[in-house]
């Protein structure tokens, strides 16, 4: 149901992109900009959520070309909610990115989850300073944050590995 939900809305875009002239190429482009557009906006509002699920007052400072941030107006003093607050947007980016996945089967919502997988997910994972990871290494240590990107990092290849990805596996999904 959900898959044809998306295939059928892609399709309408794509028809109505030829009908005005826009090559496939503009296309992919454009639709790759909104996707990574989608991609900032939802890390950041997944760390914001559950900053505010957990007592702190937050708010989504800025959004800029490759990075944004969500300040958190308290002292965090447990360090558990720090890493939950950290890792919250990766890993919603993870999961959104394997809804597409799956859901978006035969159609280029397949680039959407490679954009929040490669753009939302993996870097922020790498537990190095000014990551969200860095967070989690300093809470859990740097064996078990490192085995998490690692996981994350085999899941996300695993998938390129055995289900494929380009056109050649979502034209027919447009005709």
């Amino acid at each position: 149901m959900v898959q044809q939900t998306l295939k059928r809305a892609h399709a309408k875009i794509y028809r109505k992109a030829r009908e005005i002239g826009i090559s496939e190429i503009v296309f992919g482009i454009g639709f790759g900009l909104i996707a990574f557009i989608f991609n900032l906006v939802f890390h950041e509002f997944a760390h914001y959520a559950v900053a505010v699920l957990l007592g702190y007052p937050a708010r989504i400072e800025g959004l800029f070309v490759f990075e944004g941030w969500t300040t958190v107006y308290a002292d965090i003093t447990n360090p558990t909610h720090l890493a939950l607050i950290a890792a919250a947007g990766p890993m919603a980016c993870l999961a959104l990115g394997e809804y597409f996945w799956r859901f978006g089967r035969r159609s280029p919502f397949r680039y959407v989850a490679m954009i929040l997988w490669f753009f939302g997910a993996l870097p922020n994972l790498i537990p190095l300073p000014a990551r969200d990871a860095w967070y989690l290494y300093n809470t859990i240590g740097p064996a078990w944050s490192w085995f998490i990107f690692l996981i994350a990092f085999g899941y996300v290849w695993a998938r390129f590995l055995f289900d494929g990805v380009g056109p050649a596996d979502w034209e027919e999904g447009i005709t």
